[in-house]
């Protein structure tokens, strides 16, 4: 098997598939399915009943169909739209009210909460104080 994968600095990843042994859609899945794509997760470390449990919480994934993964192809994966790249209050509230960010002065981060953040966004109660109007942000955080 030859693959690559080239991560761009303006986010695009490229998966390339340059020799295959088998088709991907021709693997036997009876021991593992076989996946191809991205997810974003983060995961949660608990403890239940003394037993340390770490979940994975996946919040997006885009999947590859297998008939896609041949012998000399390629994916090609654009990044969406975040609010991590807010830098300010202004700059988050200004951002696309689809994304449902929200600026997090206790963290001093845009977010919608489900990122690689999402620990230290529970920790420092950001679902209780975020701001996503330019109206409520305070005056040191609108701009820097």
């Amino acid at each position: 098997i030859s693959f690559q994968v080239v991560l761009n600095i303006d986010g695009t990843i490229v998966f390339t598939y340059n020799t295959l042994p088998i088709a991907a859609n021709q693997i036997e899945a009876t021991a593992h399915p076989v996946q191809v794509g991205l997810a974003d997760a983060y995961a949660r470390e608990y403890s239940i009943d003394g037993q340390r449990v770490v979940i994975h919480y996946h919040y997006h994934e885009v999947n590859v169909p297998l008939e896609n993964v041949t012998e000399g192809s390629y994916v090609i994966f654009s990044p969406l739209p975040s609010c991590l790249p807010a830098e300010t209050c202004g700059e988050c509230a200004a951002l696309d009210p689809e994304l449902d960010c929200g600026w997090c002065a206790n963290l001093h981060k845009c977010t919608d909460g489900l990122d690689r953040f999402r620990d230290q966004y529970i920790f420092h109660e950001c679902e209780k104080a975020a701001v996503s109007k330019a109206s409520e942000c305070p005056p040191e955080e609108v701009k820097r």
